[in-house]
Parts: structure tokens; C-alpha cells; sequence
């Protein structure tokens, strides 16, 4: 990973899909955190919004077997639990440079004295890209970046 930002503040939504496609994929989270390191180095300053996944979908598919009626808050919140676990997984991985408190209320967040803030889901009905690009427009950022697999953007 080699990028050039031009300001200090950078918003990434991170996918699951790439944190746990199908397995947690060590090799790339290895790769993200030494690049966030050195981007820390050079006075940076990142939100990281994790997305769910496949780990989202796995728990979401399971549930709607066993209990054919789920409703959609229900397996939003299924998703949102999901977005925690790989919000943990980054926090702790990045825990010498962040927060440690993985935020998931809007208002909750802000640039503190850590260079890195990991966000998760927050609420039924809001999507983790949706998340990343109030994020984003929050704190006036001018790089927002979106890594995932989609070939699109979740904006509801």
C-alpha cells in the first residue's frame, strides 16, 4: 500500500469483506497496519469504519434459517454485532496507536489525543459506508476512502 494524503484526516471504511472473506485475512490486516503506522508516523490521523462481511452474512443466513421471520432491525443488529468484532479485531491489532474504545454512537466520535478511532455499525438502517461518508463529512475530511468488495456503496 503506498498512497500519498494531501491533509492530515483520512475517513476509511474498511469492508469485511476484506477483513473476513471467507477466513480472517491475516495477511492484509498485517499489510493495513503497517500502513496506518507509518502514515501515523507522518502525523496523520484516521476514523477506520469497519464493515461485517461475510462474518455478517454467515450469522444473518443462520438466523433466518432457524427463525424464518426475522425481521430486518433484527438482522441489522446481527450485522452490527458482526462490524463490532472486526471493529475489535482492528482496535486491538492497532491498540499502540488507538483509541481504545471502539465508538458506535455518532456523537461519540471525534479526534481525541489518538491518532487512529475505530468505528462499528451504529443502528438498524445504517449501512457501514453510510457510516464512513457522515464520518467523512463530520470532520471535513478530504480523503474518504472505500475498501471493500462491493462494486458498489450501501448508502441507506
Amino acid at each position: 500500500m503506498n498512497y500519498q494524503f494531501p491533509n492530515r484526516s483520512v475517513v476509511i471504511k474498511l469492508g469485511g469483506s476484506i477483513i473476513h472473506p471467507e477466513d480472517i485475512n491475516t495477511p492484509y490486516i498485517k499489510e493495513f497496519k503497517e500502513f496506518i503506522e507509518k502514515n501515523v508516523e507522518e502525523k496523520k490521523k484516521f476514523v477506520i469504519v469497519a464493515g461485517g462481511g461475510q462474518l455478517a452474512r454467515k450469522f444473518q443466513l443462520a438466523s433466518k434459517e432457524i427463525k424464518s421471520e426475522l425481521t430486518q432491525e433484527e438482522a441489522d443488529w446481527i450485522g452490527i454485532h458482526a462490524t463490532r468484532l472486526n471493529a475489535q479485531l482492528l482496535r486491538t491489532v492497532l491498540a499502540n496507536i488507538t483509541d481504545p474504545i471502539v465508538i458506535h454512537r455518532r456523537f461519540k466520535i471525534k479526534f481525541r489525543q489518538y491518532p487512529v478511532t475505530i468505528s462499528s455499525g451504529w443502528t438498524p438502517g445504517n449501512s457501514t459506508d453510510h457510516i464512513a461518508a457522515i464520518l467523512a463529512k463530520d470532520f471535513k475530511t478530504k480523503v474518504f476512502i472505500v475498501a471493500g468488495k462491493p462494486e458498489y456503496m450501501y448508502d441507506k
